[in-house]
């Protein structure tokens, strides 16, 4: 690639880096003026037309990106997510079946491809979350979830997600099936301290958070939220005589 083409790339990384994807989509189109037939270039001009909601576009660039590297795998399962998010579905399977998938007991795809859809689903639902848009995370945790129900630190974020939206039932499930999967997974211990805490369930929290202590000494959210909790009860019982 020329000097000045890969000048333009690594501007639009760090507008990528910074959320600025409309800077992004410039910069890395004035590379493609003076590098047009660089796969990697009309990838990433997907990726951040993709984010910045431009999802016709991106599906061009990605079929681009395959255009000149028909291996880009990547490329490839970018263009099938964004062409089942604009509903073309059965578009979006094609794009998933060329990669010639070897697990049939896993709906047709590799372990590699769920882990891959399975973090791109979380990527999304984690944005949704720093927005407020906790719906729209919970359902994009759930997707991700579906590829790969191995992964707890989703179990982790689908039941914060739901104690923030006052699901306290289905966030206590997820997370105690996230514990049932590795009962030393103290991140959805804690967590489930916090949904029981929201709830009103004061022993039931104070139950996790010394389950937690019990785990691991150091576990400084455990003792910190134990604290609170202290202090709390001490409050509510007002100043004692003397």
């Amino acid at each position: 690639m020329r000097v000045a083409a890969r000048q333009h790339q690594v501007l639009a990384r760090d507008y990528f880096d910074r959320g600025m994807y409309a800077e992004a989509v410039q910069e890395i189109r004035d590379a493609l003026a003076i590098h047009a037939e660089f796969p990697d270039l009309h990838h990433q001009l997907g990726v951040a037309l993709s984010l910045s909601g431009d999802r016709d576009a991106a599906v061009a660039s990605f079929r681009r990106a395959l255009d000149l590297n028909p291996h880009y795998v990547e490329a490839r399962l970018n263009l099938a997510i964004v062409l089942n998010d604009l509903g073309r579905y059965d578009e979006a399977l094609r794009e998933f079946q060329m990669e010639r998938p070897r697990d049939p007991d896993h709906e047709n795809l590799t372990p590699e491809v769920r882990s891959h859809l399975a973090e791109s689903h979380t990527q999304l639902g984690d944005t949704y979350r720093d927005l407020g848009l906790l719906v729209d995370a919970s359902q994009e945790y759930r997707r991700a979830l579906r590829y790969a129900p191995q992964f707890l630190d989703i179990k982790n974020r689908l039941g914060w997600v739901y104690a923030e939206m006052g699901l306290y039932h289905d966030a206590e499930t997820v997370l105690e099936e996230a514990l049932a999967q590795n009962p030393r997974y103290v991140d959805a211990r804690v967590t489930l301290g916090l949904v029981h805490w929201k709830a009103g369930r004061r022993a039931r929290a104070r139950e996790a958070w010394e389950r937690c202590l019990l785990e691991n000494r150091d576990e400084v959210r455990a003792r910190s939220y134990l604290h609170f909790l202290e202090q709390e009860e001490d409050r509510a019982e007002g100043p004692r005589s003397r």
